[in-house]
């Protein structure tokens, strides 16, 4: 809204002394009277019969000038500008430039003609050395520009005006504008400075100015809210409210209380202004602060209350409490009437949006923590990529984690991927989903990809947290994959930097194994025994017993390896592992030739472990001995007890293949030919069915007849 403001800044130039006829000044004197006392018609008439009587008078140019300005009183503006303009063309360095500008300017701005007021209000700026007309031209230049929304020009003509002239009648008007601009921009802490500078100058004022003060402590205090300063937000806002009631002051001083957490004081204002203004433009979003003081209280049934009967209307507020509704159900216990909300939700808000895409992921998280992972996808995947919620980046890895917790390793990885080439994730962050795709990926079988993924975490954060057990899982993956260098890098390392470690246990084990599975079992053996020297109990240790005696017996150091399998047998003899022992013992004295011994070991073996599933081989091989002693009837035996207790054992063919190579060199070739036989027919696809047919050749032969086909 233009601001019309009387300028009073024309005054009667001195007149000439020189040689002046005494009724030309009488005539200019009466004219100029008449305008004075404002008979504005008759002083026209009197200054053009001036003009006409006394055309080279010294005063003609004062006479135009107020003909001109007689006429603008009048209101006949046409008239008037005619006149300025005139002046202007035909008296270029006339002295009345810059205020005929103005009235020109003036004109053209009642006629709304804004490019031609704007030029002369520029030009009389230009022209004029009068601090009041300056500042009267650029406040209306201000205000011209405000109204065409150009804050930039507005608040660049404002500051014009009040700098030129800081007690002049418009320049309170232009520093409170100037806030107000700077307001608008969001510029609070520069706004601040204007309307303070406004109070100090000109607090005191009174009528016109009363408002305006009053608007700028209400603003001071909407600028200090918006830059979070709420004691200068409360302090100015009650200020304001010793000039009289005002609903926004009001609204305001309960939401400064609410920033700073004073709920019972945020909640007195609300009610307050509720009460006071029922119908004013905050009653909703007040009544809404009340519904989240209640749920910060923890006074669930009471946010309930507020929250559900907001979320019956329309709009925004309507929206946000349906939507917080749903939250305060879900805290407080009700999560299948949370459910029916944030879906009531969904179907209300089908455009998609921040808070859709907040109510899809609180029903994902429902979902995931009931282990309805599959209902969780359903709802988690509406979540756009292009989403500018607090909440998507959470939603993704939830997804993520459904998928994985389904068992689709690969489909939650590659979104765990995705989600590190999408955003810029904080470190802390990043290192979570690299690391929880290279377990996808390992639980996904996918080693090669999941170590990739291990060594960038440990390029990236090499202080995490979770290092060791990155180092663990990939020395494992190293491991199973054959890689037994990069697998020893790997747990070497949890050994120096994590000694103390639960994991140091597996690490260590896990080295010694390493050289095991290499065939450098003289490593292996120093390995084993400094594990045992840390580790004597438990489940690892008693198999590092057994593997320190197998890497003595793959080095054929029988000695040692005897030494060590005794020494479980009789440590442990009731433990798991007991039956390998006796078993390796038996072939430790195999190898060194003593029968009878081998043979007490794997007779100890089948009383002491009867449902060991060493059971089938220590039969075998007791048949095996009796077999190389040419003891060939207990070696039928034995090798019969295999075939008959386990026909589906890889032994049982070789068992049978043996019944038939013992028949033939007892000579008994018939019988030796009726085994072989049964070989072919119960294992075809053995490789001792084609031994077993050289053997009916054989046979055949030693009996003089000629081979025939099987």
């Amino acid at each position: 809204m233009l601001k019309k403001i009387s300028l009073l800044f024309f005054t009667l130039a001195t007149f000439m002394l020189a040689q002046v006829n005494l009724q030309e000044m009488r005539d200019f004197k009466f004219a100029y009277s008449l305008f004075e006392d404002g008979i504005y018609q008759l002083a026209f008439t009197e200054f053009q019969k001036f003009i006409k009587n006394y055309p080279e008078s010294k005063f003609v140019e004062e006479a135009q000038f107020f003909s001109a300005e007689s006429m603008f009183k009048l209101g006949e503006y046409d008239s008037a500008l005619k006149i300025y303009i005139s002046i202007l063309s035909n008296l270029p360095s006339t002295r009345f430039k810059d205020k005929a500008n103005y009235r020109i300017a003036e004109i053209y701005l009642k006629r709304k003609n804004f490019i031609s007021a704007i030029e002369n209000f520029k030009k009389a700026i230009e022209t004029s050395s009068d601090k009041l007309l300056i500042s009267q031209s650029a406040y209306y230049l201000g205000e011209i520009y405000f109204e065409q929304n150009d804050l930039r020009n507005a608040l660049r003509y404002y500051t014009l005006s009040y700098e030129v002239d800081t007690t002049g009648e418009v320049a309170p008007f232009a520093i409170f504008l100037a806030g107000f601009i700077l307001h608008k921009q969001g510029k609070f802490q520069e706004a601040i400075e204007k309307y303070k500078s406004l109070i100090e100058k000109f607090g005191e004022g009174r009528g016109k100015l009363e408002k305006i003060l009053n608007d700028a402590r209400l603003n001071l205090t909407e600028c200090y809210y918006k830059l979070k300063n709420y004691k200068n937000a409360i302090e100015f806002a009650r200020e304001a409210l010793k000039e009289g009631e005002n609903e926004r002051v009001v609204f305001l001083l309960g939401e400064s209380y609410y920033a700073i957490g004073l709920y019972d004081s945020a909640k007195f204002y609300y009610d307050d202004y509720l009460k006071k203004f029922p119908n004013g433009e905050f009653r909703q979003h007040a009544s809404y602060s009340i519904g989240w003081i209640y749920y910060k209280q923890g006074k669930h049934a009471e946010a309930i209350q507020v929250f559900d009967s907001l979320s019956k209307g329309d709009g925004e507020i309507a929206g946000l409490s349906l939507f917080y509704l749903g939250e305060v159900k879900k805290v407080a216990g009700d999560t299948a009437g949370a459910i029916s909300v944030f879906k009531n939700f969904i179907e209300r808000n089908r455009n998609y949006s921040n808070l859709y895409a907040r109510a899809n992921y609180e029903l994902g998280l429902i979902y995931f923590s009931q282990g309805k992972y599959d209902s969780a996808i359903a709802h988690l995947e509406k979540i756009h990529l292009e989403d500018t919620s607090d909440v998507k980046i959470k939603a993704f890895e939830l997804l993520a984690q459904s998928y994985i917790r389904m068992g689709n390793y690969s489909k939650g990885a590659s979104i765990l991927r995705m989600i590190r080439n999408e955003f810029k994730l904080s470190s802390d962050n990043e290192a979570v989903n690299i690391y929880s795709e290279g377990i996808a990926l390992m639980r996904d079988g996918k080693f090669n990809e999941a170590i990739k993924v291990f060594e960038e975490f440990l390029s990236k954060f090499p202080n995490n947290v979770n290092v060791e057990f990155v180092l663990l899982y990939a020395g494992e993956l190293y491991y199973k994959l054959g890689d037994y260098k990069n697998a020893r890098r790997c747990y070497i390392e949890i050994l120096n930097r994590f000694p103390k470690s639960t994991n140091a246990e597996q690490a260590l084990y896990s080295i010694a194994w390493s050289y095991f599975k290499e065939g450098n079992y003289a490593e292996a053996v120093k390995q084993f025994e400094k594990f045992l020297s840390q580790y004597s109990i438990g489940k690892r240790a008693l198999d590092a017993r057994l593997r320190l005696a197998d890497s003595y017996f793959m080095m054929k150091n029988y000695k040692q390896a005897e030494l060590n399998y005794l020494s479980f047998v009789r440590l442990f003899g009731d433990q798991e592992g007991a039956d390998y022992a006796y078993f390796q013992l038996s072939q430790v004295y195999f190898r060194q030739r003593q029968m009878l011994r081998s043979l007490e070991m794997l007779n100890l073996l089948l009383n002491k472990f009867p449902n060991s599933a060493l059971v089938p081989s220590a039969r075998y091989q007791i048949g095996w001995i009796y077999f190389q002693d040419k003891n060939y009837t207990p070696a039928i035996n034995s090798f019969r007890e295999v075939v008959e207790r386990y026909p589906n054992s890889e032994l049982a063919p070789r068992a049978l293949y043996g019944i038939g190579d013992a028949y033939y060199n007892m000579g008994k070739y018939e019988l030796a030919i009726k085994t072989y036989l049964e070989v072919i027919e119960k294992y075809p696809d053995s490789k001792y069915a084609g031994d077993a047919i050289s053997g009916i050749q054989y046979s055949l032969s030693a009996q003089g007849k000629k081979t025939r086909s099987c």
